[in-house]
């Protein structure tokens, strides 16, 4: 994992720099989350505390966790409750932007 992204220890700061969390108040559109519950790679808890400082911050945000779920989804039927969403959440882009 450290070859991938890079070591928490040494890498800290860098890390830090290019979470998402960090610039939450930067994001001022829609945004969609998707999570699978038994990521390895980044904790629910991760997904969970970046929606509540979206919605503290009053960006609409709507997010679904997708149980039996590691950080792809690969259950068929996890896979098309993530295209709905996808798809219902896409819906909704082009019903509030004029340009699209």
């Amino acid at each position: 994992m450290k070859l991938l992204i890079g070591d928490p220890g040494a890498d800290l700061e860098r890390l830090e720099e290019k979470s998402p969390i960090t610039h939450v108040n930067k994001i001022k559109s829609l945004l969609l989350v998707i999570h699978g519950y038994d990521d390895p790679r980044v904790s629910i808890n991760e997904s969970i505390e970046l929606v509540k400082k979206l919605k503290v911050s009053n960006t609409k945000v709507t997010n679904f966790v997708l149980r039996n779920e590691g950080h792809g989804f690969s259950n068929k039927r996890n896979q098309l409750n993530a295209h709905e969403n996808i798809y219902l959440f896409d819906e909704i882009i082009k019903s509030t932007c004029s340009i699209l």
